[in-house]
């Protein structure tokens, strides 16, 4: 995250506050099937002013069972990997 932005300095403002981040490139990219990650990120931004939790209820872009698959993946992960580890790459 690289700042905070207030609801305040929005006409009208928001419900909520926003935040500003950076994604960077690896390099290597990381082995993933690009076909779903673009599904993903596409899904991620889709609606203008609306929360990323709005964008996932949007049946008709996104099947259940892939949010399931990315519940179920989340989970193992959290019961096992060590409390240190860090993800280098998704």
């Amino acid at each position: 995250m690289l700042m905070k932005v207030r609801k305040k300095v929005f006409k009208p403002p928001p419900k909520v506050e926003s935040r500003v981040v950076c994604l960077e490139p690896q390099n290597p990219p990381p082995p993933v099937n690009f076909t779903e990650w673009d599904g993903l990120s596409r899904v991620a931004f889709l609606r203008e002013n609306k929360t990323l939790a709005a964008a996932f209820q949007i049946n008709s872009v996104m099947s259940r069972n892939i949010l399931d698959d990315f519940r179920e993946a989340y989970y193992w992960l959290s019961q096992n990997t060590a409390d240190d580890a860090r993800v280098m790459s998704w």
